[in-house]
């Protein structure tokens, strides 16, 4: 039986271009009997399966379940439970490896490594979890032995890892766009129609063969639309706080070097104040760096500024992450009190082409000379952001802070459309048995942005998970799963 046992659909990965019907249908024409859905975090793909398609197209064609988790400390993995078993927390991001093999097992399912020898921070070898413990793979059930999205050595030292823990080695083609639909696959021994029926056969360890076509455009496509835009959150975010701290009539300049061989350097600089050397060391801390009013030319200037920077810096950590290609990422500053601060950013070179365009169309060229004032959803989306990172960074009491001050954001935006409705607000937590405000509002047609709602629920359940703070688990749970 022929599988591609590593697939990413639009109904449940935002990142994926292809529907599941179109996904099938090239399987199929390719020769496969079936797949598993591993989309990230979410078994929406699937639900899309069993309640809109199953029984009703495409019924000798297997489809299966699975989820591609993202740990908090070992990459990704993929996870398979038995049919029936509604494991509503593997759709909450953040578990540790050693938890998540615990509760995976203690459930009946089994779970892999997914492209274990690829980017940094995203597959386990390359993590600082292998590096402390590298025996911890004896413990999960199989391995992905080969990824069309892979390079050749990522393969073969995947491959290589299942051969040394004798362990299956699956193979899927991790496909995003329909071009590598069916690049990868996995070879059963036997027959399987549903997850309990492959994880009784992969336990077993029968003979399973993997492998297929390497896809050659990986590095280059997994930049997409969101990852310029936080590119271009960067720079708005430098260039405001520089323009905070010039004053009227001074210059900031946004420019970018090419001249190295494999990064562009984007840089804003201004003819401010300075930064005194003990608050420059300390720019892209976690705590936010005070300052009064009166140091800014903007009276109505937030007191702290130190917010934007750290997600800055979790966005270049985000970028490492991507691949090896990214390891040129960075962002640091310097300054001399009395004549100016330069903020710079490393993006490679092919990635920072469209960022390029930006800045020479002129886009950047007055930074000093107007000013943008965020809506209360700008806001509400920034301390979202600030939430994700926080989670990431371990500082789990401090993610629901940001998530706090992203909902009153939320409730401020509700507040501007319908003046006199201040009882139907989100609140922070509440009564699982009644239905919540954001789901009201969703349903009643408000316009708001229901992804940052998500985001802070998803973050605030996996805070207060680490925290043992279960009411508010329970509830925010509750509120995403909907």
């Amino acid at each position: 039986m022929k599988l591609d046992m590593h697939c990413h659909v639009k109904e449940g990965s935002i990142d994926s271009k292809i529907g599941l019907d179109e996904y099938i249908t090239r399987l199929k024409e390719l020769g496969f009997d079936g797949m598993l859905i591993t989309d990230h975090d979410t078994y929406k793909g699937y639900r899309h399966w069993k309640y809109k398609m199953k029984g009703n197209m495409h019924e000798d064609f297997v489809v299966l379940k699975g989820i591609e988790y993202d740990t908090s400390d070992a990459g990704h993995i993929i996870c398979i439970m038995p049919e029936g078993v509604r494991m509503r927390l593997l759709e909450l991001r953040g578990m540790s490896v050693s938890k998540l093999i615990d509760f995976v097992h203690r459930h009946g399912g089994i779970l892999g490594p997914a492209h274990p020898c690829g980017g940094k921070y995203l597959s386990f070898t390359n993590t600082k979890r292998f590096y402390k413990s590298p025996e911890i793979i004896k413990r999960f059930d199989f391995i992905e032995a080969f990824n069309a999205c892979e390079p050749a050595e990522s393969n073969e030292g995947a491959m290589k890892l299942a051969k040394k823990y004798k362990k299956p080695g699956i193979g899927g083609s991790d496909a995003h766009k329909l071009e590598c639909v069916g690049l990868g696959y996995t070879e059963l021994p036997e027959y399987v129609t549903c997850e309990t029926e492959l994880i009784s056969l992969i336990r077993s360890k029968a003979p399973i063969e993997s492998g297929g076509t390497l896809y050659g455009k990986t590095t280059k496509d997994k930049m997409g639309k969101a990852d310029k835009i936080l590119t271009l959150f960067m720079i708005n975010t430098l260039a405001d706080n520089a323009r905070k701290f010039t004053e009227k009539g001074e210059k900031v300049t946004v420019s970018a070097d090419s001249s190295a061989a494999n990064y562009v350097e984007i840089s804003v600089e201004d003819t401010g104040k300075g930064i005194e050397k003990e608050k420059l060391d300390h720019l892209f801390d976690r705590n936010p760096i005070k300052n009064d009013v009166e140091n800014t030319r903007d009276s109505m200037a937030p007191k702290s500024h130190g917010f934007g920077l750290v997600n800055c810096l979790g966005i270049i950590n985000k970028y490492k992450k991507t691949s090896r290609l990214f390891e040129v990422c960075m962002i640091a500053a310097e300054s001399t009190p009395g004549k100016g601060s330069r903020f710079y950013f490393r993006l490679p070179k092919g990635v920072a082409r469209t960022v390029l365009c930006l800045l020479f169309s002129g886009l950047y060229c007055n930074v000093s000379a107007a000013k943008y004032e965020p809506t209360a959803l700008d806001k509400a989306a920034a301390f979202a952001d600030s939430a994700y990172f926080s989670n990431i960074n371990g500082d789990y009491s401090r993610t629901l802070v940001f998530a706090d001050s992203s909902r009153i954001y939320l409730n401020r935006h509700y507040i501007e459309q319908y003046p006199t409705d201040a009882k139907n607000l989100m609140k922070r937590e509440g009564n699982v048995t009644e239905k919540a405000s954001e789901i009201k509002w969703f349903q009643n047609g408000v316009r708001t942005n229901y992804d940052v709602i998500l985001s802070i629920r998803n973050e605030s359940a996996v805070a207060a998970l680490a925290l043992h703070q279960w009411s508010l688990y329970r509830y925010c749970n509750n509120v995403y799963t909907q």
